[in-house]
């Protein structure tokens, strides 16, 4: 039996295994984490809480149009001139404050995560009420709205507009 050869092949193996447990546990490991921007945070926070805790907002979002009701919007358009579509938007638009250098949308979909209005996943060109967003970074923050008759997610999409 030839020992040196043994004894050399084990030295190898122990040098690979010593060299692995250094590159995994003294080098540090990259992480990705994405932070979001201090003033995208205020106006997510801002909103969420508002809709959270402001009666009016709430009833909106719960009663905020979907497929499955008998009032439906054909397209976007008609969504855009829904009321509760138009108090949402205008909440959300003065929570801005005098930072106009950020844009959003939001959608809200059931408690399944389904029937989003608009939707912004949907990538089937047939969809009437798509909308794309933009190729930027976004910021989504959701938050689930429910009573003992409803639930809803609202999501609210931000980005710098510049």
């Amino acid at each position: 039996m030839d020992n040196k050869g043994f004894v050399r092949t084990l030295e190898a193996v122990i040098a690979i295994v010593v060299i692995f447990i250094f590159i995994f546990t003294v080098l540090p490991s990259q992480k990705i984490e994405q932070k979001v921007p201090n003033n995208i945070k205020l106006i997510q926070d801002k909103v969420v809480n508002e809709i959270e805790s402001n009666e009016s907002l709430r009833k909106n979002v719960l009663t905020y149009p979907s497929s499955s009701d008998a009032y439906y919007p054909a397209d976007l358009t008609a969504l855009e001139r829904d009321s509760k579509r138009i108090e949402l938007n205008s909440f959300i638009e003065n929570s801005f404050g005098q930072i106009r250098t950020i844009d959003f949308n939001f959608t809200v979909c059931n408690e399944l995560n389904q029937d989003c209005m608009p939707d912004f996943i949907n990538k089937d060109p047939n969809c009437g009420i798509c909308y794309p967003l933009p190729n930027k970074q976004v910021y989504a923050k959701s938050i689930m709205i429910s009573n003992a008759t409803a639930s809803r997610i609202f999501r609210l999409y931000l980005w710098e507009s510049i």
